[in-house]
């Protein structure tokens, strides 16, 4: 799942960045629905995997920590996308592309799950 997570999140972040080059309209459409849905599969990749990483005790309050995480981003995504565009349309683009290489990053560093008895 690990190794799922960090190359979806990689070819989001390329996805991401190729959007300022593009050319066309349909190009635009293509490739942010790409870096788009690569983001939510990774997401799903780190949700499946969070559960199985901490005691069971805790697992419902790390996955509500995660998904308000999550909402708190998007919030703040909200909030800053649009004064990146006014700033430089290029900005927008490559700063989303280096949110998603830091966390590619990040996710290499989960452990591996597959096969280990749950806490």
């Amino acid at each position: 799942m690990r190794d799922h997570q960090v190359g979806t999140t990689v070819v989001a972040g390329l996805a991401s960045d190729a959007v300022y080059f593009s050319i066309n309209p349909l190009m635009v459409v293509s490739l942010f629905s790409i870096a788009v849905g690569l983001s939510f599969a990774a997401q799903a990749c780190f949700s499946s995997i969070l559960p199985n990483i901490v005691p069971t005790a805790f697992r419902s309050t790390v996955i509500s920590i995660s998904l308000t995480c999550g909402r708190a981003g998007s919030m703040i995504g909200t909030y800053f996308f649009p004064r990146f565009m006014e700033l430089n349309c290029w900005v927008a683009f490559v700063a989303n592309g280096i949110v998603l290489f830091t966390c590619a990053i990040f996710s290499i560093f989960l452990p591996r799950s597959t096969k280990k008895t749950l806490l």
